[in-house]
């Protein structure tokens, strides 16, 4: 399964468990990064009361709308309401992290023996995927979505 599968997959069970609903699912252009349509996905509850936006570049989650204790409906993640903004960000807003996250010291770490030096994008450190981790790649999103009743 390609780690973008995953990813829809792994959402779309979350909303699922917290919801007993199969989520609809629909998307719409959200910018051009480098020459690639970048889309903005959006998975709902049968209720509207969970609301997640995924965009495919980052995988990043750029709204996710549920529910207080008194019925209304807000968002809880801190983003940007355009692909503009996220590309020229410094910080990891909903982004996907990745190959690792958090930081390597000095950018250099040993392992069996050999020391391994990496790009150094936080000085003096190496910070969550180095020069191009996975919140600036763009992700394709496959069909996972279980279209039958998964209880039959």
């Amino acid at each position: 399964m390609h780690f973008q599968s995953f990813c829809v997959l792994f959402l779309t069970l979350c909303v699922y468990f917290v919801t007993c609903e199969i989520p609809t699912v629909t998307s719409v252009p959200f910018g051009v990064h480098n020459g690639t349509q970048i889309r903005l996905y959006t998975l709902t509850n049968a209720n509207n009361n969970s609301i997640v936006k995924i965009s495919t570049y980052g995988g990043i989650v750029t709204s996710l709308l549920t529910k207080d204790r008194d019925g209304v409906l807000g968002d809880v993640v801190l983003g940007f309401d355009n692909l503009k903004d996220y590309e020229s960000q410094e910080e990891y807003f909903g982004a996907l992290i990745g190959r690792y996250a958090n930081r390597i010291a000095k950018g250099t770490f040993t392992l069996n023996g050999k020391t391994y030096h990496l790009y150094i994008n936080d000085p003096p450190n190496t910070e969550h995927g180095g020069k191009i981790g996975f919140n600036q790649r763009v992700w394709t999103v496959s069909n996972v979505l279980v279209q039958k009743d998964l209880a039959g």
